[in-house]
Order: structure tokens, then C-alpha cells, then sequence
């Protein structure tokens, strides 16, 4: 009965080098899924970019991710539903904050430039999209997360209040509301303007 599937392609496979694009790895899933018709949803970025890319803190990300999802969107046109980055506070948590993925990177400066570089990268995606498909429909993946203090001391408190903070920011920057204010400062800390 499953109707939709939400499908990934390697973007460091089809997009090996700037502006050079190789759907070979590709076209094959996708005739099977338009031929079994299925609804894919593209999942164009889940949690790592091509090599030639400086992580998610890349600058040119934004650029780049809008590029892909442009020349991915020419590609299928029959695609409706788009992902353009999975779960971006996961992905900036696990390769700017704690330093596991990507960058590899720690702290919470490091964590918010990078936060808001992925959700400026979505949101260039999202524009490369509609240009392309004014029907389509963007499907944003985030995770659910709530945090508690482990004890009643102020720094558990304070480090619970971040975090539940911290996990609405990218839909807040993607949305157009407003970041909670601590996040705000820290977005601003860590380079974005106002």
C-alpha cells in the first residue's frame, strides 16, 4: 500500500566536481520508482556533502546545494516533492557541535554558523526549486527532540534551556520567525547578520 517513497540520491555521486553532474548512479532507481509509481520525495542533501565541498560551514554551500537542486529538478521533471536537507539541526549538531560528521568541528559558535549556513543553503534550494517547479512541494524532515535537565543545578537548566532552544532554530530561519533570543546572539556571534 506504500504509495510515496522519500529517496536520496549520493549527491558527492552526481555532483563530483562544480557545475559537472553525473546521474548515472541515478537514472535507473528513478525509471523504477516513476515506473512503479511511486511519489518520491528527493532527499538532495542527507547529512554530507561532495569532498570538494569545506562541509556544511562551506560558504559557497549555499550556492552549491542551490545548483544541484536546480540541475536535479531539470533532470526528473516529473518529481514533485523535494527534501533539499535533511534534518539540518541533526546535521549541524553531529558535524559543528560535537564534532562526529563532516567538519568535525565543536562548540557552539561553530555549531550556530554552521546551523545557519544549512538553512540558508535549504532556502536557496527551496528558490532553485520552485523557479524550476512552481507546483512543487517542499517536505522539511527535522528531528523531534526535547531536553531535560539531568539534576536541578543551574547549569543543567541552562544547558536544557539552550538545547530546546537550539532544536527549533533552523525551522525558525527557515520559516521566517524569529530565532529565541539566545540563539539569536549566537547566530549573530558566529557571523550572521541581523
Amino acid at each position: 500500500g506504500i504509495d510515496a517513497v522519500r529517496y536520496g540520491p549520493a549527491w558527492y555521486r552526481t555532483n563530483p566536481a562544480p557545475g559537472r553532474y553525473d546521474w548515472s548512479s541515478v537514472d535507473d532507481q528513478m525509471a523504477w520508482l516513476r515506473e512503479a509509481g511511486l511519489h518520491v520525495i528527493a532527499d538532495l542533501c542527507h547529512f554530507g556533502v561532495p569532498d570538494w565541498i569545506d562541509g556544511f560551514r562551506d560558504p559557497a554551500l549555499p550556492v552549491h546545494l542551490a545548483a544541484y537542486a536546480r540541475e536535479f529538478t531539470r533532470r526528473y521533471p516529473w518529481v514533485r516533492h523535494f527534501t533539499p536537507v535533511n534534518e539540518i539541526f541533526v546535521a549541524a549538531n553531529f558535524s559543528s557541535m560535537v564534532g562526529w560528521w563532516n567538519e568535525c568541528a565543536t562548540g557552539a559558535e561553530s555549531f550556530a554558523g554552521t546551523l545557519g549556513n544549512v538553512s540558508v543553503a535549504h532556502e536557496r534550494a527551496v528558490a532553485a526549486i520552485l523557479a524550476e517547479r512552481p507546483s512543487a512541494i517542499i517536505v522539511q524532515a527535522e528531528s523531534f527532540e526535547r531536553f531535560t535537565p539531568a539534576d536541578s543545578s543551574p547549569a543543567a537548566m541552562e544547558q536544557a534551556q539552550f538545547w530546546n532552544e537550539a532544536r527549533f532554530t533552523a525551522l525558525d530561519l527557515t520559516l521566517g520567525r524569529a530565532p529565541a533570543p539566545t540563539m539569536s546572539e549566537l547566530l549573530v556571534r558566529s557571523g550572521m547578520t541581523t
